[in-house]
């Protein structure tokens, strides 16, 4: 019996790891999506120095939390979206609008996609 009560509680600390985990997730995702989201209205209204501040604002905050998601999360999502940024930012500094704006899709893609991976959800678990 002793046995189960500590299978039950490993089983509930994992769980409870997991739902702290997601919380986080999202926390750094829609602070992420609400700086490039800000961005790029600023890009289209032809700020290009408050895009290149948020976009830049995006990506420091990205890379004070490399240490916490490279040991939580797949590298496939997190190079993907640390590119994505570094490049949307170059565009903005060069003035490329439109392929700034493909860039800064694709990024905001990629940051639902980690979303979506870190969620606890029956296909995620199995």
């Amino acid at each position: 019996m002793r046995r189960i009560w500590i299978c039950a509680a490993l089983l509930a600390a994992l769980g409870g790891l997991g739902w702290w985990n997601q919380r986080q997730m999202e926390g750094i995702c829609g602070e992420l999506t609400q700086s490039l989201t800000l961005a790029n209205a600023q890009a289209e209204a032809g700020d290009w120095t408050q895009a290149e501040k948020n976009t830049a604002l995006a990506l420091e905050r990205w890379e004070s939390c490399k240490g916490y998601l490279t040991a939580v999360q797949r590298h496939d999502y997190a190079d993907e979206i640390t590119a994505g940024l570094r490049e949307a930012l170059m565009l903005l500094r060069w003035g490329e609008g439109a392929e700034y704006a493909d860039v800064n899709q694709r990024t905001l893609a990629a940051l639902e996609k980690l979303g979506e991976a870190e969620r606890l959800t029956w296909g995620n678990l199995l």
